[in-house]
């Protein structure tokens, strides 16, 4: 019963990586259509895709049947060499969203400061002051 074990422990390895390797894409593509609603829970998602892959290759190590089988240590070293290129790939295009999203605070952030120029500060009025021409 040695052989299904192995099968589906490198089943399970592939899995892992090709999982892993959907989240990369999803969040590539959200961050180059700028869809960026669902950011804070990426670094979870990404946590538990990674955590599992993670254990699966470590549960790897010690499996000398897994490790004989050259062929699928190959598409396994593939696999890997491709969620790599993935990485550095996700890595640039959140460089440029993080630049992008820099350049429109500090526009937002001028435009508070233009506009704090336009208040009048009256010491005297205690609530916000509106101006009209009207008499």
């Amino acid at each position: 019963m040695r052989v299904p074990d192995v099968a589906l422990r490198m089943h399970e390895i592939v899995n892992a990586v090709d999982d892993f390797a959907a989240v990369q894409k999803e969040h590539d593509k959200a961050l180059k259509s700028g869809r960026l609603k669902d950011v804070m829970f990426w670094r979870e998602k990404r946590a538990r895709g990674f955590g599992r892959l993670k254990q699966c290759l470590d549960r790897l190590e010690p499996d000398a049947d897994i490790r004989k089988d050259l062929k699928f240590i190959d598409c396994l070293c593939e696999k890997i060499r491709l969620l790599l290129e993935q990485e550095k790939s996700l890595e640039i295009n959140l460089g440029r969203c993080r630049k992008r999203l820099e350049e429109e605070m500090g526009a937002i952030r001028r435009g508070k400061k233009a506009l704090k120029g336009y208040r009048v500060n009256n010491s005297l009025t205690v609530g916000p002051r509106v101006l009209s021409n009207r008499m």
